[in-house]
């Protein structure tokens, strides 16, 4: 569980880490990056999935969003309000597109979650 655990927290790093690094910051391309990233490295997701614990990815996202945002947001409880959206977003999205075969692109997905947000 602890290899688990630190794998995942070391592939958020890695792609959280990285696309700050493109200095890229609409929402948009974090997203598809974020998605293509998880696409070429799904087996660690699935093998979390499998046993059940989708926390692990939750918590690993948190962890490292929430390293790579000190200092630079403001540190209010709307912060990590928005980053618990996200996760959940992020996770369930996955979570989905490998429970259903992993068929859609990182643009469909990403497209499926901006159709599904922009509801009214």
């Amino acid at each position: 569980m602890v290899v688990l655990y630190w794998k995942c927290d070391d592939s958020f790093n890695e792609v959280i880490f990285g696309f700050l690094k493109q200095g890229q910051k609409e929402d948009e391309n974090m997203l598809i990056y974020v998605l293509e990233y998880w696409m070429k490295k799904s087996e660690i997701l699935e093998v979390i999935l499998k046993i059940k614990r989708i926390d692990i990815i939750y918590e690993c996202f948190m962890n490292n969003s929430l390293k790579a945002l000190n200092g630079v947001l403001p540190n209010d409880n709307k912060v990590e309000y928005l980053l618990s959206v996200r996760a959940g977003v992020l996770v369930s999205v996955l979570e989905t597109w490998i429970r259903k075969g992993k068929k859609e692109t990182s643009k469909e997905l990403s497209l499926i979650v901006e159709s599904c947000l922009n509801k009214k």
